[in-house]
């Protein structure tokens, strides 16, 4: 829910403060070391690095998921419902 309420803050390329704006990178950083206490990686490469990969069935509410398409890794915002749907 912290990360719904940053969304007021307006979308930035590259942001990483609350003053000026956050990208999706951004968000999940400030979101994993206010609300987790957990340090993560600043760009999504960095992100994708950070865990490890599972199974579909496997995910968890607040997993993140990460897509490699174009040569390059996107993160997406995933929310596992049970261990056969996502939204």
């Amino acid at each position: 829910m912290q990360a719904l309420s940053l969304l007021k803050n307006g979308y930035k390329w590259g942001g990483k403060s609350l003053n000026t704006g956050l990208d999706c990178s951004g968000l999940v950083s400030y979101v994993y070391r206010t609300g987790a206490g957990m340090r993560v990686g600043p760009n999504t490469t960095a992100l994708a690095k950070t865990g490890h990969a599972v199974s579909k069935q496997q995910l968890h509410a607040g997993d993140l998921v990460f897509f490699n398409t174009l040569h390059h890794a996107h993160s997406a915002f995933m929310l596992a419902t049970d261990n056969s749907s996502m939204r």
